[in-house]
């Protein structure tokens, strides 16, 4: 396979509701989608969205990586070895690439295309209690049982209402998912999360502003932690997974 051009294209998405967690409130997504073509007109496209706050690479130094690939494309041999720097370039290349030997290869061997199956789960922001439970309503009608709230209120007792909410309204059958984005010390998300042990918790996401802090907790409550911002790198990730005896990691391609 031979990658005949590649194409960038920018885009700016305005949200129909603004994402708030505990840090930031989002309204609008911008990035890159890269389209790349083989010789013999196989088209795939690959998505770079860094994301200020999470990402170490601003918007600019991803386009420019991207801009450098693309102007150099033709000059390169067909078993060119990519150096890219950047996670979210990384990530937006390996996308576009894969998809595009799936489409050429049918022989082709990979992890991707597997019948295992990993649930996906709607997000729910920092919104009023009502909001959410109409978002979680509307999701489940449209076949969605796995939802993550983001907690880390001023109030953590409205975080408690809400799930407590949740609980009396759609039961137990559905699966909750918390992210705290490391809003809280050890003690405090040990006091608050031992009152939510009693809801069923799948994993409550880096619940802790240091990952000692995280660690703390995980000795002292019943509901699993999972790590997410303290994953910085594959090494780093790699060493927890085989290690601190968590067992959920959200693994963000366009970070790591």
């Amino acid at each position: 396979m031979t990658i005949k051009e590649a194409k960038l294209f920018p885009f700016s998405l305005k949200l129909k509701t603004p994402f708030r967690n505990s840090n930031f409130t989002i309204d609008t997504r911008e990035g890159f989608i890269l389209k790349l073509e083989d010789e013999i007109g196989n088209i795939s496209f690959g998505e770079c969205s860094p994301l200020a706050g999470f990402s170490k690479e601003t918007l600019d130094e991803a386009e420019e990586e991207l801009s450098s690939f693309i102007k150099n494309i033709e000059s390169m041999e067909p078993m060119h070895k990519f150096d890219f720097v950047n996670a979210s370039v990384v990530f937006c290349f390996e996308q576009a690439l894969f998809s595009l030997q799936i489409r050429s290869d049918v022989n082709f061997k990979n992890n991707f295309v597997q019948t295992k199956k990993i649930k996906t789960n709607a997000v729910v922001g920092l919104v009023e209690i009502n909001d959410a439970i109409e978002i979680i309503s509307k999701k489940i009608a449209s076949g969605f049982d796995t939802f993550k709230l983001k907690v880390g209120r001023d109030n953590p007792y409205y975080d408690f209402l809400l799930i407590e909410k949740i609980r009396k309204l759609f039961g137990y059958d559905i699966t909750l998912r918390l992210d705290a984005n490391r809003t809280w010390n050890s003690d405090e998300a040990i006091e608050y999360l031992t009152n939510l042990q009693e809801f069923d918790i799948q994993f409550i996401e880096e619940p802790c502003d240091s990952l000692c802090g995280s660690l703390k907790t995980f000795e002292n409550i019943n509901i699993p932690i999972a790590l997410d911002e303290s994953l910085t790198d594959y090494d780093t990730a790699f060493d927890f997974i085989e290690t601190c005896g968590i067992k959920y990691f959200v693994i963000k391609p366009m970070m790591i």
